[in-house]
């Protein structure tokens, strides 16, 4: 069965085929800009190759001209050399063999019909997305990818998004998001963000999955379920927390910056402290709420020349706490801090936070005053794997969930996907070691809880001197020998010295005339802050 190809007068590429006693000829034609080329036949040519089956008298034959009608009937699925090809592997597997194996051809026929239609359906999308991206039509290719969900997942609707949000591809596209549920892909103002920030979901999701929820503060899945019932208030003496212990993100505006000296240095640098703890199965959460905050719930501030009270902390509800709360603080100063959290030097019987698989510590701290170059740094120093023996000390346990660690120098579009949308966009998601999604600050995740005062003062007192190490410091010497380094210098001292000592029962090596490196142009300015330490 002989195959030659000629050229007609006009160009056109046409293939002949010969068998027993018959010449058939088809031409290849490219009409639509979005499908393979297909070729056309004849009905008379397609009842020949009918005729030419029925009367095949062995059955290798009776394949061959079988899956030659199928290509014929069928073209926009199986291409000649295709037909052929699979006519070649049939009969070569299958010489020899019985009728028991004709299940076998009717699968890899339908198998292969399977395969053939995807990839047109491929090449179809191929065409199309290149006139897309010819055009700049960033909508047309954005209604093509969830009219194709297949093809959109195999590339991932993350990648795809970097795309669409390549000012050089796209410069007048807006800022497009997929939707944590579906995968589908949106104009970010269209959707909404949930859960305070931590998911994005697409506009149909949210009209049919979501609500606003009064106890979260926040808008949540239908099916989220609430801590506790208020009308059930008076059956349990726990539930009578509700005067102490607000819902989710309660306190966010009934918190805000207490005075602190820090405000007089060159650079004031203020930080919040959120802790978790769970309270004994013996122990009542109101006592011990009420305990907390009569003891370190209000600061008395006469810093500005008028003694004022300013509220300290507060406490929450958090869901992935079992029987327990979070202490909200204001933002302020490490000594305002320092002197509020000395409730915690004893021991505090009936709550625990480090044992426990619950807990956390974070620590979050002014953006004002960062550049991107600064953000930058902190996260390359932060997620840099030579520096993680240094933060699983600190943090005292290894990086999870809701504390991941990235290689943020494998890929840099975090960067750049910032620098185009903001800083709160140099996060892919909120739960790495440090987060950068809230609006006015830095999220430090890594941190288990506490209840040891030292330990506290310890995780606090790195924060802070992260956020000016990172500043002051060339990114080429963000290492963690040079951490050490630097908040051993004399000008760092004061306000490390919980760290110092946390990290030298740890194993640590501090020297005490270290000197690193600092920005000739930082230089000054630390000069004037150290005076006014």
């Amino acid at each position: 069965m002989p195959l030659t190809f000629t050229r007609g007068t006009d160009g056109t590429p046409t293939m002949i085929y010969t068998v027993p006693q018959t010449t058939a000829t088809f031409t290849y034609t490219n009409e639509g800009v979005t499908d393979m080329p297909v070729p056309t036949y004849t009905s008379e040519q397609i009842r020949a190759m009918e005729l030419k089956r029925e009367n095949a008298t062995t059955e290798m034959t009776r394949s061959y001209y079988g899956i030659m009608l199928n290509h014929m009937t069928r073209p926009h699925i199986w291409s000649i050399a295709e037909a052929l090809g699979h006519a070649k592997y049939i009969i070569k597997n299958n010489l020899g063999k019985d009728e028991k194996h004709s299940r076998f051809h009717r699968e890899a026929r339908s198998a292969y019909e399977t395969l053939m239609t995807r990839r047109r359906e491929f090449y179809s999308f191929g065409v199309e997305a290149r006139e897309a991206f010819r055009n700049q039509d960033h909508r047309r290719l954005v209604e093509m990818l969830n009219d194709e969900p297949e093809i959109r997942n195999q590339h991932g609707s993350t990648n795809w998004c970097d795309i669409l949000n390549d000012t050089d591809k796209f410069p007048d596209a807006p800022n497009y998001d997929y939707c944590s549920d579906c995968d589908y892909i949106e104009d970010e103002e269209d959707g909404s963000w949930v859960y305070n920030g931590d998911r994005w979901v697409c506009s149909s999701c949210r009209d049919n999955n979501y609500r606003w929820s009064d106890y979260h503060d926040t808008v949540v899945a239908d099916d989220e379920e609430e801590p506790y019932d208020e009308e059930d208030d008076d059956d349990d003496d726990d539930d009578n927390d509700s005067s102490l212990i607000g819902g989710y993100h309660s306190s966010r505006r009934k918190l805000g910056l207490i005075p602190t000296k820090f405000t007089q240095r060159a650079t004031p640098v203020y930080m919040g402290l959120e802790l978790e703890m769970e309270i004994d199965d013996d122990e009542s959460r109101h006592d011990k709420a009420e305990e907390l905050l009569t003891s370190i719930g209000t600061h008395k501030s006469d810093i500005s020349g008028n003694q004022s009270t300013y509220n300290y902390c507060l406490l929450e509800e958090d869901g992935s706490l079992s029987n327990g709360f979070e202490m909200v603080t204001g933002y302020t100063g490490l000594d305002v801090h320092a002197k509020q959290l000395e409730f915690f030097k004893r021991r505090w019987s009936g709550v625990r936070s480090h044992d426990t698989k619950t807990c956390g510590l974070h620590v979050h701290i002014c953006k004002k005053g960062m550049t991107m170059f600064h953000a930058a740094k902190l996260i390359l120093f932060m997620h840099d794997s030579r520096n993680q023996r240094l933060f699983r000390a600190i943090a005292r346990r290894d990086a999870n969930r809701y504390s991941q660690v990235k290689n943020k120098t494998a890929d840099y579009s975090w960067l750049k996907y910032g620098r185009r949308n903001g800083m709160q966009r140099l996060n892919e998601d909120r739960y790495e070691s440090v987060n950068f999604q809230p609006e006015k600050t830095v999220e430090f995740r890594l941190f288990k809880g506490s209840l040891r005062y030292e330990t506290i003062m310890a995780c606090l007192e790195f924060t802070y001197a992260t956020w000016f190490f990172t500043r002051d410091t060339g990114q080429q010497d963000l290492t963690a020998d040079n951490f050490l380094k630097y908040i051993s210098q004399p000008s760092q001292r004061k306000d490390t010295a919980h760290l110092r000592s946390f990290l030298r029962s740890k194993g640590f090596s501090l020297d005490k005339a270290a000197i690193v490196k600092v920005n000739p142009r930082i230089e000054k300015q630390a000069e004037q802050q150290t005076a006014e330490v």
